[in-house]
């Protein structure tokens, strides 16, 4: 009976350390999927970060000293306020409306 109960004691200790085993397995390989997202995350952000810098328009003056009156834009292929392409013969951006020529009228 003791040779019993001492076999019985062995696999219960065996299937703890078993469970144990498979826990900490386990939890390694998550955190390693979870590590690999996390990476390939921030490097997806730092590519999205770097495509809006290249595509950041100029730093404008606040709507109070704006000036709106049309400007001359004789070497631009896009439009400066919106950057929509544009052609020289372009009297007014095609999508926001920008005069894209100097008036010639005096005050």
């Amino acid at each position: 009976m003791g040779a019993l109960l001492s076999l019985l004691l062995f696999a219960v200790v065996v299937i703890v350390i078993m469970l144990i085993l498979h826990y900490v397995i386990y939890s390694a390989i998550n955190d390693s999927k979870l590590t690999r997202s996390v990476q390939e995350m921030q490097v997806t952000i730092e590519k999205m970060q770097q495509a809006l810098e290249r595509l950041s328009p100029p730093p404008q003056a606040s709507p109070q000293t704006r000036d709106d009156s049309p400007q001359q834009w004789p070497d631009r292929e896009t439009c400066p306020a919106c950057f929509t392409p544009i052609s020289a013969e372009d009297k007014e951006c095609p999508d926001c409306g920008l005069s894209l020529r100097e008036n010639t009228e005096s005050p």
